[in-house]
């Protein structure tokens, strides 16, 4: 399996089911992004700037899944909850790390924001090591961004969404689900293995 389209025909031959184009290609993506985000195969790193003086709270985008670890000017800041943000502010915490922290937020249309406490100053450069959320793919030809050998672990996903709902026996869902698992496991392995800190430089304008 190559491509989206040798998915899409794996996936009908697996599941052997009449399905749904749109479902089926939208088991497949969900099926991609999660098989890269749990086993943080797209690791990466994403550049926010520049930053503007005393501005506390950036975007993160759709494209991040998970933060890792946020630096300012190189230096590792430490992760908080925007409740203890709150708190030190209020004077009713301790006193914030010299290096300062970072803590995620949510804007009223449910944006999700990072916060940086105390706010950057103008020449201030912030990077986040992230787990990346994958592009959907969308074209016949789009090739997912894993090891050949991992890429079957994708249609199993999806095949077992579909037997959840379209099958009396639930050991059909069971078996592919645990497929999946298995190639979560093993993809998580081999990122270890190789050391893969991730490709990707994304950086935030």
């Amino acid at each position: 399996m190559r491509t989206f389209d040798d998915l899409r025909l794996f996936v009908d031959e697996f599941a052997d089911l009449d399905l749904d184009e749109n479902d089926r290609d939208a088991r497949i993506n969900e099926g991609y992004a999660e098989l890269c985000i749990r086993s943080e195969w797209s690791l990466a790193r994403k550049e926010f700037g520049p930053v503007a003086q005393g501005v506390e709270l950036y975007a993160l985008g759709d494209d991040v899944a998970r933060i890792r670890s946020v630096r300012r000017n190189g230096r590792l800041l430490q992760e908080i909850s925007e409740d203890t943000r709150d708190a030190i502010v209020s004077g009713q915490a301790v006193v914030t790390p010299t290096d300062g922290c970072y803590y995620i937020s949510s804007d009223e249309n449910a944006v999700r924001q990072l916060g940086l406490y105390p706010a950057p100053q103008r020449d201030d450069t912030i990077s986040a090591r992230i787990v990346r959320r994958p592009s959907p793919m969308l074209d016949a030809t789009d090739v997912p961004d894993v090891p050949y050998e991992f890429r079957g672990a994708i249609a199993a996903y999806a095949a077992s969404k579909v037997y959840a709902y379209s099958e009396d026996d639930p050991q059909l869902a069971d078996r592919a689900n645990e497929e999946f698992e298995v190639g979560v496991r093993r993809l998580a392995q081999a990122r270890r293995k190789f050391n893969r800190s991730g490709p990707f430089l994304i950086k935030q304008m």
